[in-house]
């Protein structure tokens, strides 16, 4: 990914920085989990999710579920094997009411 696309989403060490409608895409070959967003609203996620779902499906993945989630994701690209790591870690975390800002 560019400099640029990671500083203007806030991405450092492919850790999203700040809370959002998130969609995640869990795929079969490869076994992954991808995050896409932040997207401002649950409706923007929903509208944007048919473009990756494709680019995807095109990349010859066999998808699993689509799944869109007010959240940070940890990761934005969660390998099977790497998940083994993070059995007693969420790969989200889930947002803390006082630190939503509506």
């Amino acid at each position: 990914m560019s400099q640029n696309f990671l500083k203007l989403n806030k991405i450092e060490n492919n850790e999203p920085k700040k809370w959002g409608w998130w969609i995640e895409i869990r795929t079969a070959n490869p076994s992954c989990t991808y995050y896409f967003g932040d997207f401002y609203s649950f409706t923007e996620a929903v509208s944007a999710q048919s473009g990756y779902i494709q680019d995807l499906s095109e990349e010859g993945a066999k998808l699993l579920a689509v799944e869109i989630k007010l959240c940070r994701p940890k990761q934005l690209t969660i390998y099977e094997n790497e998940s083994k790591h993070f059995l007693d870690d969420p790969i989200y975390l889930t947002p803390n009411p006082q630190e939503l800002v509506l």
